[in-house]
């Protein structure tokens, strides 16, 4: 949705920028909504605009949104951020209260932002080790092709030696 869209942009341009992990989190949520050419240029307006975390928590606080929609902007908003830098900090505090979050929920949805960041970790770094034990299972079977194929080689020029021709 546009109020999601709105608060990950927000959150990733928080400290004043958007790194290239944070804006292919944007990139891949337009993917995700397989958005058409006027979302995508609703979001490249939204890039220009300055932040305001009042605007990304409007969306929540209508009345005919969601009960838990300020618990989503809030939880998409911590998951954008990499490094929570002092003014990523102020923006997600301010923004928590202008979406009117209990400090209980606030503290919960962080520590769910974290578990899922070490879960993500945790599934790539057991990627990584599935791909690195089968790269190495394939450098062994090549190496071993090739001592055979030398084995072969050698085995043939000294039948050759022994076994001269003619």
């Amino acid at each position: 949705s546009r109020a999601m869209l709105k608060a990950m942009i927000a959150a990733a341009k928080a400290d004043g920028h958007m790194d290239e992990r944070e804006r292919g989190v944007v990139d891949a949520e337009l993917k995700r909504l397989e958005a058409d050419p006027g979302t995508q240029r609703w979001v490249e307006e939204e890039l220009r605009r300055p932040v305001e975390p009042a605007d990304v928590a409007a969306a929540a606080l209508d009345p005919k949104a969601s009960p838990q929609l300020a618990a989503e902007i809030y939880l998409a908003s911590v998951l954008v951020v990499d490094d929570t830098t002092t003014m990523e900090r102020a923006y997600l505090d301010e923004l928590a209260r202008q979406l009117k979050l209990a400090p209980g929920l606030k503290a919960e949805l962080e520590r769910k932002a974290t578990l899922a960041e070490q879960d993500l970790v945790a599934a790539i770094l057991a990627h990584l080790d599935a791909a690195r034990d089968q790269l190495g299972e394939l450098l062994l079977g090549k190496h071993r092709r090739e001592v055979g194929a030398h084995r072969a080689l050698e085995e043939g020029l000294v039948y050759g030696l022994l076994h001269p021709a003619g």
